[in-house]
């Protein structure tokens, strides 16, 4: 209209600045110091937990390793004992008067072999009958050639038994006296086609070495020593050489 001045047209838009403040959060007071009530509780509690956990699994992890290490110390003196016994066995029988005495009459011209060698057998077989024949497969008794004078089944020494046994004649410059026994090492019998491990004890009359008695353990009894507990499945433990070999592992003879 004339005389009417026109207001110019707005464009539609919004400005920024409105849209902000017109979405722009306001806090009470009240909101604000709950806000912070709980920043104060809940961090402090998190952070509590994180280390009351970290504290929890540490300590399950010593206790784990306590319990490992106390069942491998228990395991350690029984197979320390178990051998002990073995060789403790050997020495006890290898002084016995039928063995020396027989052995020293098989060095006699005038001994009957075939008795001599028939009372130390008959007495080694007596051994094997009173409880110890789990232990062993055999015991049998050699002379200082290391050939087999008698035994409670065919036996023979190997080469490396040979060896083991020549040892108990040996006397090092630094020794005052000879040693009168050994364990051997967990090695293969090329005759039974499979590991097997010897007690040795010298038969001695006086001063005199006149043979050897040597058992054969029997190594199931060991892998049972060192078979896993019922309930304890995870505590399989491993038997191994100086050398760190595997000789047995979780109660089963390794392949040698």
């Amino acid at each position: 209209m004339p005389g009417v001045p026109l207001r110019p047209m707005g464009t539609g838009r919004v400005a920024r600045r409105d849209l902000f403040s017109a979405r722009r959060f306001r806090f009470s007071l009240q909101t604000r110091i709950l806000l912070v009530v709980l920043v104060c509780v809940v961090v402090p509690l998190l952070l509590m937990g994180v280390y009351l956990t970290d504290q929890t699994e540490e300590a399950l992890r010593a206790k784990a390793r306590e319990n490992v290490a106390n069942h491998a110390s228990v395991m350690t003196h029984a197979v320390d004992d178990w051998f002990a016994d073995r060789a403790h066995e050997i020495k006890s029988w290898a002084a016995s008067f039928v063995i020396y005495e027989n052995m020293e009459s098989l060095s006699q011209p005038r001994t009957d072999p075939v008795h001599a060698r028939g009372e130390i057998r008959k007495f080694l077989e007596t051994l094997l009958k009173l409880g110890h024949n789990r232990m062993y497969e055999s015991l049998f008794v050699v002379d200082l050639e290391g050939r087999v004078v008698s035994a409670t089944r065919e036996e023979e020494l190997e080469g490396w038994t040979r060896e083991l046994v020549r040892r108990l004649l040996r006397t090092k410059p630094e020794e005052t006296t000879k040693p009168e026994e050994l364990v051997s090492p967990l090695r293969r019998s090329d005759r039974l086609g499979r590991a097997t491990l010897l007690v040795v004890h010298t038969v001695k009359s006086g001063e005199r070495t006149l043979g050897y008695l040597v058992g054969r353990v029997d190594l199931r009894e060991l892998e049972k020593l060192l078979s896993p507990a019922l309930g304890e499945a995870a505590l399989g433990f491993w038997l191994l050489d100086e050398s760190q070999f595997i000789l047995i592992k979780q109660g089963r003879v390794a392949d040698i």
